[in-house]
Formats: C-alpha cells, sequence, structure tokens
C-alpha cells in the first residue's frame, strides 16, 4: 500500500497535478484502497497483497468482479486488520458538503501557494529548495559562507526547525533528500494566504542568520 500525501486521490480531479499524477501511473495493475483511518492511496500490486493476507477460503473467494454473487473483494484480504470503522463516512460527509469542484478548488490552491513559496525560496540568496511537488515544498537554509560544509548545514537546519517549532510562529516538518535534512513545507490549511508564506520565509532566513552567527 502506497500512501499518497493528504488528499492524492482528489488530485485527479483538477488539471494543475495532472502531469504529476502521469509521471507516477506507469505502474503495476492494482487497485485503489483506503490506508491509516480515512487516507485515501494506491495499491500498485493489489494481486500480490491479497494473496499475501487474505484469509477468505477458496469456496467464497472471488476474482474481484463486482457483478459477481459475492460481491467485489473485502477490504480485509489487503492487510492485517480485520475490522474496520466506519471511517468512509468522514470522507463522504466531505464530499457531500464539499462536492468535488470544492477539493478541486481547495487542492488547486495549496498547490498554487506551495508553487509561490518554492519561489520565494529560490529568491532567497540563503535558502536553497531541494523538491517540489503537489503542495510540498523541501527546502533549507543555506548561506553561501557554509557550502561545501554538509555537516554543518545540516547541523543548523535542524537546530533551526528546533527554535522555529519552540517559537510557536510557524510549523515546519523535516526529512532527509540525498543525504541531506531539509525543511519540509506541506501547505494544507485552508486559512493559510500567500503573506504567511512571505512571513514564513523571512522568519527562516532571520532564524537562520541568528544561529550561524552564533556559530552553530
Amino acid at each position: 500500500m502506497n500512501p499518497s500525501v493528504a488528499g492524492g486521490n482528489h488530485a485527479a480531479t483538477y488539471a494543475a497535478s495532472q502531469r504529476w499524477l502521469d509521471g507516477h501511473a506507469n505502474r503495476s495493475s492494482g487497485g485503489s484502497g483506503s490506508t491509516s483511518r480515512s487516507k485515501p492511496g494506491w495499491c500498485w500490486y493489489a494481486t500480490a497483497m491479497r494473496d499475501t493476507f487474505s484469509l477468505v477460503p477458496p469456496y467464497l473467494r472471488n476474482d474481484g468482479n463486482t457483478d459477481e454473487v459475492f460481491g467485489p473483494p473485502w477490504f480485509s484480504e489487503y492487510g492485517f486488520q480485520q475490522t474496520r470503522g466506519f471511517r468512509a463516512l468522514k470522507v463522504w460527509m466531505s464530499l457531500k458538503y464539499h462536492g468535488l469542484s470544492g477539493y478541486a478548488e481547495a487542492i488547486t490552491r495549496d498547490i498554487a501557494l506551495a508553487e509561490y513559496l518554492a519561489r520565494l525560496v529560490d529568491a532567497s540568496a540563503d535558502l536553497g529548495r531541494l523538491a517540489t511537488g503537489l503542495n510540498i515544498v523541501c527546502f533549507r537554509y543555506a548561506p553561501p559562507s557554509s557550502h561545501g560544509d554538509a555537516a554543518r548545514l545540516d547541523a543548523l537546519n535542524k537546530m533551526l526547525l528546533e527554535t522555529l517549532q519552540r517559537r510557536e510562529q510557524a510549523f515546519l516538518s523535516s526529512t532527509t533528500l540525498d543525504g541531506m535534512f531539509v525543511l519540509r513545507a506541506c501547505i494544507i490549511n485552508p486559512r493559510t494566504q500567500p503573506g504567511d508564506l512571505e512571513c514564513l520565509v523571512a522568519l527562516v532566513r532571520e532564524l537562520g542568520a541568528q544561529l550561524a552567527g552564533g556559530g552553530v
């Protein structure tokens, strides 16, 4: 089970992410399913997972066609979990309230904000962007004076992230790309505005300069 980013399955409903989805569509045949809680996800190797986890006896198991007497496969055949609560209810209710167009508008907006953040990072001489995809931007504080010192840049960005979170002015997570510690921004809050991203970049640059000047 390969969980998508939040709202990943809904990304197919708008054109802004279609190129990204097309680039990830060349996989072995499989089916879609649910991951933890109610998050959507894609399963590239549905048959292999069903063969591995299914406890359904041969006289009840079907080949997955919905027009059979026994109906579609059971979700319990694709993982360890044998019982499931009505987790899809929250997704169904949200779709009933917002509609597909509402989801498309919200996700398109998140992607546009991520692209704006990427431009802000690119325009800052002391920041370096490592990756951008859908609503996620990965970057780090990298002043020219520290180029070539990988260990110091990693330590500096770890301290920057810890300081940023303790101040509770903004929230970023982190990840590792090509062996480098980087800051990770994932935009999903519907209240996020372009001005918030401008403040975020300014704050990261300010904290980074303070920490670098302090000998980190």
